[in-house]
């Protein structure tokens, strides 16, 4: 069940167009994936935006428990099913936007080698669908700033002949 869920959430990263609707799913698919509250961080465009379930959230208003797992580095060794912990961090191995999410267990629980393979897997899917949204956005910026910049030339042209012609 686990996995299908995993597999819904990782289709509905694919098919995301906006940024805001793609994080909106993270937190959801991550609560429900893994039973805690989740915060998502997403480094693009020149800025740092973090995310809870009840919407955007300024970096220094997170618990500090929170900003600390969330600025934290993974581990040299994969987690311990064996050892509860309070959350776990998924951090995608490469992106473009420095993605990543904390999510914060009610109580520290174990980890199985299950979900932490399928939070490896979704950290990366989330980051990549994350640089596609960003990558769109700006594409879209660049054409219509083209766009102006076409439509100014052209008013451009059309003064400079009605001086040549006078």
């Amino acid at each position: 069940e686990r996995r299908q869920a995993a597999a819904r959430v990782a289709s509905d990263f694919a098919t995301a167009e906006h940024l805001d609707q793609l994080v909106s799913i993270a937190v959801d698919g991550l609560h429900t994936l893994f039973n805690g509250d989740s915060t998502v961080q997403v480094d693009g465009a020149g800025t740092t935006q973090t995310f809870t379930a009840s919407g955007p959230i300024a970096a220094d208003s997170l618990p500090e428990q929170v900003a600390v797992r969330l600025t934290g580095t993974p581990l040299s060794e994969p987690v311990d099913p064996l050892k509860p912990v309070d959350g776990i961090l998924l951090l995608p191995q490469s992106a473009a936007s420095g993605t990543r999410a904390w999510v914060q267990f009610a109580a520290p629980r174990f980890v199985s080698t299950d979900e932490q393979i399928v939070a490896d897997l979704l950290a990366q899917a989330f980051a990549l669908a994350v640089d596609r949204v960003l990558a769109i956005d700006e594409l879209a910026d660049r054409q219509a700033n083209l766009e102006r910049a076409i439509e100014s030339h052209r008013a451009i042209g059309q003064a400079v002949g009605i001086l040549v012609e006078r």
